[in-house]
């Protein structure tokens, strides 16, 4: 048993050998490995200093992000002032461009309106420089004093216009000779120019003297004065070999022509007024006389109703009368065509001479009386007098009918014509088949007395006046 048990202690003291070399074997290893972790741990607190350090550097640098961050804030709060400012600037400047843009807009514009009125004075300064060239030469603007027809105006103004181009262009003369004064030609021009404009002045101051006075009665003196005038300069120009072209005396007499047939337009047309307030004053006229006649009918109608109530049947008759006199009456009021056309006479104005006119009066005789006036040293006497439904179209048609025996050629208002009476009797009664009485020996007595002491004419000069 003790051998059992020193053996056992023998193979406890060999494993305890081993167990101790492998201890030793493990204790070896762990001194590797402390070794190996005193090296790690080295390692380790070397990188633990690194982290360490770059923690230090972090922290480092997340102050100056921060600082840098509260200066980009601080600049990015500048930044955007700076930028509204800038907004704000441009808005301003866009403000000042454009006004700048109104002021040169503007100042285009003035320009342009000084450009046009320098330009519009500088005609008027050459107008007004030609215009007082022309005048030297005895040449001024007509006035037309009254209306006047806008065609004869413009003609006149043509005319005058070809005038003055004769004059600007000293077309309106000829020279046959070339003088000189002192050995100089261009003062022997210049001399002649004057004379010429002398002459032409005088021209045409008498020509517009004498043109301003003509009338529809001096027609024919006024054009013998316009070209004796222009023979009598012509004759004194002589002397120097000037001669005054013919063309420019026959705008003379087309610039008279056509001033006479102004003054000849404003007779007409004051005629004309004259009419229009005639026949104005003959329709009042026969207005108050229908109105004045019916009151008396109606008076009469009245009266014989009464005598009629009281029995007396033969006056019945008289009242049918009185009635178709106030329906006749009506009829003249309500139609203003009706009427009458008369034929006279005058023996002032000469035998186989006959007016024929019309009027709306009850009484025809009242008109042809008041025709009878001072302005004519005899009555007119009746040789005929036509009622018509249309008077006006009667007395157009016979004015027609005897257009080319007219006294009076230019006044279609003067109804005076110089033609037979069979004539007319038979355009009446004919043409017209009307039927009416004529009296071919009307008494002229005051006319016949007269004429047995004193024959009767029109003075001329009386007339012209």
């Amino acid at each position: 048993m003790f051998n059992q048990k020193k053996q056992e202690i023998e193979e406890l003291k060999l494993q305890l050998v081993n167990l101790n070399i492998e201890v030793g074997k493990l204790n070896e290893n762990i001194n590797t490995k402390n070794i190996l972790i005193k090296g790690e741990s080295a390692l380790v607190e070397e990188q633990n200093a690194k982290i360490i350090e770059k923690d230090k550097l972090i922290i480092d640098n997340k102050a100056q992000i921060a600082y840098f961050e509260s200066i980009v804030t601080n600049e990015q709060i500048k930044a955007d002032k700076a930028i509204k400012f800038l907004a704000q600037k441009e808005a301003e400047l866009g403000i000042i461009e454009k006004c700048i843009e109104e002021i040169r807009s503007r100042q285009a514009k003035e320009a342009a309106e000084a450009k046009s009125n320098l330009k519009e004075i500088r005609g008027k300064i050459v107008k007004n420089e030609d215009r007082y060239n022309i005048q030297s030469y005895g040449f001024y603007e007509p006035i037309f004093k009254d209306k006047c027809s806008e065609e004869l105006k413009e003609e006149i103004t043509n005319v005058r216009e070809v005038q003055k181009n004769y004059i600007r262009s000293d077309k309106f003369y000829l020279c046959t000779t070339a003088w000189s004064v002192n050995s100089s030609m261009a003062k022997g021009t210049l001399l002649i120019k004057k004379l010429a404009k002398n002459y032409i002045t005088s021209f045409n101051l008498m020509c517009d003297a004498i043109i301003d006075r003509v009338t529809v009665a001096n027609i024919t003196k006024t054009k013998d004065k316009i070209i004796k005038t222009y023979q009598t300069i012509n004759k004194q120009a002589e002397y120097y070999n000037i001669e005054f072209v013919e063309i420019y005396l026959n705008l003379k007499l087309k610039e008279l022509d056509l001033m006479y047939s102004l003054a000849l337009k404003k007779e007409e047309e004051k005629e004309e007024r004259r009419i229009q307030a005639e026949m104005i004053k003959e329709q009042r006229k026969v207005e108050k006389e229908l109105e004045k006649e019916r009151e008396k009918l109606e008076k009469e109608l009245h009266h014989y109703q009464n005598q009629l109530e009281h029995g007396d049947e033969r006056i019945a008759e008289k009242i049918k009368e009185i009635k178709q006199q106030i329906e006749a009456n009506d009829y003249r009021k309500n139609n203003s065509l009706a009427g009458y056309v008369y034929i006279i006479e005058n023996k002032s104005f000469g035998e186989g001479i006959y007016k024929i006119g019309v009027t709306r009066r009850l009484e025809p005789l009242d008109r042809i009386s008041e025709l009878s006036n001072a302005s004519v040293p005899f009555r007119f006497q009746s040789n005929c007098i036509i009622f018509s439904e249309n008077a006006f179209k009667l007395e157009s048609d016979l004015h027609k009918e005897f257009s080319e025996y007219r006294v009076n050629k230019v006044n279609s208002r003067k109804e005076y014509f110089k033609v037979s009476l069979d004539k007319i009797v038979e355009a009446i009664t004919v043409k017209y088949g009307i039927a009416a009485e004529f009296n071919f020996e009307p008494e002229h007595n005051e006319w016949q007395v007269s004429s047995q002491e004193v024959i009767y004419g029109i003075d001329e000069d009386d007339d012209e006046d």
